[in-house]
């Protein structure tokens, strides 16, 4: 269903409603920890989001990007692009995303 709303609002130019669709794809891809399929997806909404400017929504899927690293066990990749973001979002004023967990081992033990 988000592939196919990706591929409409592609045809009607929206291609920010198009990267959030795909952002929307790697999260259910995360969630079902297919971790490596999560990551090819977030890499391509990250880069639309850069291309029309969006700093929001590449850093969220930079974010993204560092908490696959994470869970993967590269916690040095994990640590760079989190600090990253967090930098990102502090530098456009969101504090709420500034707050991500320095350290890969700050994360909630998952069950």
């Amino acid at each position: 269903m988000l592939s196919a709303a990706e591929t409409k609002f592609i045809s009607i130019g929206d291609k920010l409603a198009a990267a959030g669709c795909l952002l929307s794809l790697g999260d259910i891809q995360y969630r079902f920890g297919h971790y490596e399929a999560a990551q090819e997806i977030y890499s391509i909404p990250k880069t639309r989001f850069e291309s029309c400017r969006s700093q929001a929504g590449a850093v969220a899927c930079l974010q993204s990007l560092g908490d696959i690293q994470s869970m993967l066990s590269h916690y040095e990749v994990a640590q760079d692009m989190l600090s990253e973001a967090q930098t990102k979002y502090e530098g456009i004023g969101d504090r709420l995303g500034a707050a991500v967990p320095k350290e890969p081992w700050e994360y909630p033990a998952q069950a």
